[in-house]
């Protein structure tokens, strides 16, 4: 891609651009293709006919095989989520819902929209819920997994209902 990166120069030179950042592959001597970001600087004194430039490169290869592993293990929770035949939420520790597989819409009888960003009592009580505390909320608060089976009129069913916190790796609940 040479000549790419020689008109990119070009271009900047005749623009007078102070700044070029891009990234390039480049080939190392044992064979292996390298991504590096390239950071420039051009310096330019087109009346003495000089041109300065510094160029940093960094190596980003590593990151780019992360975000691509990132990218392909979020695709197969999604999928895995969505392909989920009982309906499965994940809930923030306020109590709202952060995501919600088509399983929950189809049995809440509502649009994905409809769903998100709600407080799960409103969904899973059909916003019956009363002035107190739901069962649900509580399961929630004691931060720890819980199982009963119980009726979610907002699902129009009797449901064995598990509740799980997330922990992050250093432990904590998320």
């Amino acid at each position: 891609n040479r000549l790419e990166f020689q008109q990119l120069f070009s271009e900047a030179l005749k623009r007078q651009q102070g700044n070029i950042h891009f990234t390039a592959p480049i080939l190392t001597k044992g064979g292996t293709e390298r991504f590096i970001s390239w950071h420039s600087s051009i310096r330019q004194n087109i009346e003495e006919g000089k041109v300065g430039l510094v160029m940093i490169g960094i190596d980003e290869t590593e990151n780019l095989v992360a975000d691509q592993q990132l990218k392909m293990f979020t695709a197969r929770w999604e999928k895995i989520f969505i392909a989920i035949q009982d309906p499965a939420l994940v809930v923030s520790s306020d109590n709202r819902i952060l995501e919600a597989n088509p399983a929950t819409c189809a049995a809440a009888k509502k649009v994905r929209s409809q769903v998100i960003g709600r407080k799960v009592c409103d969904i899973l009580h059909g916003d019956h819920c009363g002035e107190g505390l739901c069962p649900l909320e509580q399961f929630i608060g004691y931060q720890k997994t819980q199982i009963t089976e119980t009726e979610l009129r907002g699902l129009h069913g009797t449901y064995m209902l598990t509740v799980s916190p997330l922990l992050e790796e250093n432990g904590e609940i998320n």
